[in-house]
C-alpha cells in the first residue's frame, strides 16, 4: 500500500502598513501571507504544486485574496509573492531518488 497526497504549509508572512482596506476604509497594517502545497509520498515531500497567498486586514480582519485587491495592494503583494521562495525540502523525495539511483549506476560502472 503506498501512502500519498498533497499537504500546504506556511513559508512567509510580512505586515504591510498604511494601505487603505476596501471593506472598512480604514488605513491599518495588513498582514500578506504566503502557503506553499506540495506532493508527498510516505510523508516525504516529493515536488511542489503551488504557492498562493492572501492578505487579512488587521482592523476588520477580513481576508482578500489576490484578485480582490485594490491595485496598490496588489502590487506589494506580487512583490511579496515573487520574493518567496519554494523550499528545497519540498524537491526532497525527488533528490533521494536522484542520489539513489546515482549510488546504484555508480556501483554497476565499478563491478
Amino acid at each position: 500500500m503506498i501512502i500519498y497526497g498533497t499537504k500546504g504549509s506556511h513559508l512567509k508572512s510580512k505586515n504591510i502598513n498604511a494601505i487603505k482596506c476596501d471593506r472598512c476604509q480604514q488605513s491599518e497594517t495588513h498582514t500578506m501571507s504566503i502557503y506553499g502545497k506540495y506532493a508527498y509520498i510516505y510523508w516525504i515531500p516529493v515536488f511542489p504544486l503551488s504557492k498562493k497567498g492572501f492578505s487579512e486586514c488587521q482592523n476588520c480582519k477580513s481576508t482578500l485574496e489576490p484578485q480582490e485587491m485594490n491595485p496598490q495592494l496588489r502590487n506589494r503583494f506580487n512583490e511579496f509573492h515573487e520574493s518567496v521562495k519554494t523550499p528545497v525540502t519540498y524537491w526532497s523525495g525527488l533528490i533521494i531518488i536522484g542520489l539513489f539511483m546515482l549510488y546504484v549506476f555508480s556501483i554497476g560502472l565499478f563491478r
